[in-house]
């Protein structure tokens, strides 16, 4: 799966803020950003994709959302627009974004590579993304996410368990998966 260009990036980026913004107050947004692209092989092949949306909170960025999925099961402007509305409207740990809200609200997209699965020892921080798969639950961080708080890679372990409601040390017996993934859009 090759890399996106960076205008490929940017109609991602136009595509996740005219659905979101088609769901707040419908103008067929999403219809226009489609004509006014070019439906190259990157946009139109499948693709894993995620949607965040971050606020401000003061001088703080705080996240508000963040939904996609790891599977290249659409193509990549068809997922864009989905993970959008459920990112914006459907994050179960956040109320659905308002009119209101929207117009500070940071839209990226993260172009995901296909997945492999990898040893914890092989979890390079801040370049992988990492998906925890235990029987009794699942877990996903995007690969900035270590970066962003300052962790370790056990502590990166430990908080992937946390977010599966596993105990801290199960990822011991849980089978890894890192991705690599191109972040558009945000800051």
């Amino acid at each position: 799966m090759s890399l996106l260009t960076a205008v490929e990036g940017e109609a991602l980026v136009r595509l996740a803020r005219a659905a979101i913004e088609d769901r707040l107050s419908p103008r067929d947004a999403v219809a226009a950003v489609l004509r006014s692209i070019e439906m190259t092989a990157g946009l139109a092949g499948p693709r894993g994709v995620f949607v965040t949306l971050h606020a401000r909170d003061g001088a703080q960025r705080v996240l508000r959302g963040c939904i996609g999925s790891t599977e290249a099961a659409a193509p990549a402007h068809e997922a864009v627009v989905d993970a959008a509305i459920h990112a914006a409207f459907h994050d179960p740990r956040f109320a659905p974004l308002s009119l209101e809200e929207y117009p500070v609200v940071e839209v990226s997209v993260s172009a995901l590579t296909p997945s492999r699965p990898a040893a914890p020892s092989s979890v390079v921080l801040g370049e992988d993304g990492v998906i925890l798969e235990h029987p009794a639950g699942r877990a996903i961080f995007l690969p900035e996410v270590a970066a962003e708080h300052g962790w370790t890679l056990e502590q990166l372990l430990v908080q992937l368990c946390r977010k599966a409601r596993l105990p801290y040390g199960a990822w011991r017996e849980a089978t890894l998966l890192t991705f690599r993934s191109q972040k558009f859009g945000g800051c």
